[in-house]
């Protein structure tokens, strides 16, 4: 069980010696297709997918050369190629002047983000700085086998006025094996400052929720704000909140602190108030169903079910805060958590009958991914809100979560790396003055959250979700884990709604990162056109079935010929007539439901999703594409990194891999165990586990035969059963437990343990 309310204060890698601002400068490759820009080819393609190669660098580093200039240079494994005629390669720095290097939170605006980059049209090369809402300015740049070499004037990046730079190096092993060289600021010593103000000067928090002031100063040189790790914090109180070294305010227990920031003996402060929620947060009940995945998955994902619930008499959720869409409709706590587990209930479902490769076709096919609900962990309070947000149709403010906060406060980084869970479902309830049930007389603009419908944190590729793809909105781990916010006040549906477009996501950023196009997902398999149209008779997409063009027209009767239901990329699977009979009327075997009136949902919808999902390349499937066959398109959403790590397509050389058991007995006090590959040269395969106690040592990934390296742990529990899947064969693992179920007839005891 892991515990709540717990703060981290991470330590400050900054010298001590001064106050600094930090500039991180991240080293990133990429390759252009002709006839293409930059700006619109990095940030993403036509159908919204990130890209971007990392070098294969042998050394990288940021030089002071005088006090007016500074030299990037890179030098790569091999020299720089030739670039012809009508392409276009970029090597770039991207340097973002407002994240700190220890932890990746963003600190208060201080200069932007912008690219130093070394570009070559084809006609030679050239340096440029490309920064936000500025017109380009070159630089000198110099290119020397495998060296380049750019050298900028500090004033193309800042005020030389006031600060002056250092040079040096963070290793960021939570990234993996990259480093990212920065610049750290002093300031100027002849910098005299005249006053000090914090904005808001009063501030309202619930316990362990963190604020993060502005802090501006008033100097000789003019006014800056900074941020606010670079000043002295004191509190009135500290128990009941303070300022870490970040600068972030901690709310700690209920109370009222006075929080003072100094700096060359000026102070400015700001009123902080706590309160805490009306019920202390819970660990709530998870049912059979959801503590178990579906039978005889070849992979599963652990996940965490949090849910936001606020309410102000610990028994109606708040509806000041969470109204419906149209009307306030109170709801009883009791009454809205069964609404939940049954919700979760049928997003479980259908994900995973989902990924029985067309199971539409043959009940018995085996699912490739199971779910597993670990923890279940409800606060009755309302999403925290980080310092970023959208306008509303009306101009209002709408808060993003902290999703920092959030995990940490319950120690997110252990459940991810420990326990191997891959996705954090949310519940909670979305609102803004563009609903109905606006009353400005009783709601909050200050109450007001939307969220992206998915997030994703990777070391391996960054974020690739239905999102803006930030990838400092989430903390990074060392293994990719999703976030999934879910509304309460919609449907189960909404939720599957959420994940195609995040499988949307996924998918073609596979396809693009392979193929250097998304076409094999988003025009063969879905239908699309390279105009954005769509075209019917293929398998369709999250908001289309294969018999319309219109969105959301899952219920359309028109009859069209389709190949879902034997797709093939190259056409040639037998086509049948569908509309949404085909689906609606799918006898799928939903789980029964308890209780007298379980919430309604369009199941012609629902199971258009399931549908969907099952016409998508899974287990077994054999599907020819040329000289390959199609991969099992469920593995991203299960191993994402070894996938990565593998380079693997959504189709792969045609392959038979074998493993050496089926089974394997570990004992009572673990220990380590092997699988061995078999497989012809240049086969790639993949290898994850299934559970917590059972980890990959060596062979996540492999190629042709090889042997992947088991560590089982010491059970000090009950007889339990894993799996880990090795080369799409399922491996179940079996360990006794050290305690012992017996049956004590005589006495009439049948709950006797003993160990």
């Amino acid at each position: 069980m892991i515990p709540f309310n717990r703060t981290t204060r991470p330590s400050d890698p900054r010298s001590a010696a001064g106050r600094r601002l930090t500039w991180i400068v991240y080293l990133i490759g990429t390759s252009l297709a002709a006839g293409t820009s930059f700006a619109d080819s990095f940030l993403q393609d036509p159908q919204g997918d990130v890209y971007s190669a990392h070098l294969d660098l042998i050394s990288a580093s940021i030089t002071r050369i005088d006090t007016t200039h500074l030299e990037f240079s890179m030098t790569l494994a091999a020299d720089i190629p030739e670039v012809e005629q009508g392409n276009t390669v970029y090597y770039m720095w991207l340097v973002d002047t407002d994240r700190d290097p220890s932890t990746g939170f963003p600190y208060a605006h201080v200069g932007g983000e912008f690219n130093v980059r070394a570009a070559n049209h084809g006609d030679g090369w050239f340096g440029v700085i490309e920064q936000l809402a500025k017109s380009n300015e070159q630089i000198t740049l110099s290119i020397d086998g495998s060296e380049i070499k750019l050298t900028i004037a500090r004033s193309q990046i800042g005020d030389p006025s006031v600060f002056d730079w250092e040079v040096e190096t963070y290793s960021s092993s939570a990234a993996g094996d990259t480093t990212d060289y920065y610049m750290t600021e002093a300031y100027d010593e002849d910098l005299v400052v005249t006053a000090v103000v914090i904005d808001p000067p009063e501030l309202e928090l619930l316990e362990t929720w963190w604020g993060r002031p502005k802090v501006s100063i008033d100097s000789n040189f003019g006014t800056y704000q900074i941020p606010p790790f670079t000043v002295d914090w004191s509190s009135s109180d500290p128990n009941v909140a303070d300022a870490d070294s970040e600068g972030r305010i901690i709310a700690s227990t209920a109370g009222v602190a006075t929080l003072t920031a100094n700096i060359q003996g000026k102070t400015g402060s700001t009123v902080v108030t706590v309160a805490s929620p009306v019920l202390p947060p819970t660990h709530d009940r998870i049912s059979p169903y959801l503590a178990e995945p579906v039978s005889n998955a070849l992979y599963v994902n652990p996940v965490v079910l949090i849910a936001f619930l606020p309410t102000q008499d610990g028994e109606q959720l708040d509806i000041t805060v969470n109204p419906d869409f149209y009307s306030p409709n109170p709801i009883s706590l009791i009454d809205l958590k069964y609404r939940i587990d049954i919700f979760t209930q049928r997003v479980k479902f259908m994900r995973e009958e989902g990924t029985r490769y067309r199971g539409f076709a043959d009940i018995a096919t085996p699912p490739s991914l199971g779910y597993r609900i670990i923890d279940y962990l409800v606060f009755y309070e309302i999403l925290p809100p980080s310092d970023d947000f959208y306008l509303d149709v009306n101009g209002q403010h709408v808060f993003m979560p902290d999703f920092h906060q959030i995990l940490d406060r319950i120690d997110a980084r252990t459940y991810v790396e420990e326990l191997g869970v891959k996705e954090f479902w949310i519940w909670y309830s979305g609102f803004d003055s563009g609903q109905p049930v606006y009353d400005p007389a009783i709601h909050d603009p200050a109450d007001f959250r939307g969220t992206w419908e998915s997030n994703m944190s990777s070391p391996s590729t960054g974020d690739i979700s239905n999102s803006n793809r930030d990838n400092s909105d989430l903390p990074l781990y060392k293994q990719t884990y999703l976030i999934y916010p879910y509304g309460f006040r919609r449907t189960n549906n909404e939720a599957i709604h959420n994940y195609g477009h995040q499988l949307e996501a996924i998918l073609g950023y596979i396809d693009f990162r392979r193929n250097g196009n998304n076409d094999l997902f988003w025009n063969e398999f879905v239908g699309a056109q390279d105009d954005g149209s769509h075209v019917t008779g293929r398998c369709g997409w999250t908001h289309m079935p294969p018999n319309t063009t219109g969105h959301y027209d899952y219920y359309n009767t028109t009859i069209v010929d389709s190949d879902i239901a034997d797709w093939r990329p190259d056409g040639l699977g037998a086509t049948t007539p569908v509309n949404v009979d085909t689906w609606e009327q799918h006898p799928y075997q939903w789980p029964p439901e308890e209780g007298e009136d379980p919430p309604d949902f369009g199941v012609g919808e629902a199971h258009w999703y399931i549908y969907w999902m099952q016409s998508m390349p899974g287990r077994d499937n054999e599907i020819p594409s040329g000289l390959e066959e199609m991969t099992n398109w469920w593995l991203f959403s299960a191993a994402w990194d070894s996938a990565i790590e593998a380079g693997l397509g959504l189709s792969s050389p045609q392959c038979d891999w074998t493993v050496s058991i089926a089974s394997l007995s570990a004992k009572v006090s673990g220990g380590s165990a092997s699988v061995e590959v078999t497989a012809p040269l240049g086969c790639p395969w993949i290898s994850s586990s299934n559970d917590y106690w059972i980890s990959v040592e060596h062979g996540k990934t492999g190629s042709g035969d090889g042997t992947v390296g088991l560590q089982i742990q010491a059970n000090d529990g009950s007889a339990r059963i894993g799996s880990v899947a090795v080369a799409g064969n399922l491996v179940t693992v079996l360990q006794p437990g050290a305690i012992i179920f017996t049956d004590d007839f005589e006495s009439g005891n049948t709950n006797a343990w003993s160990q």
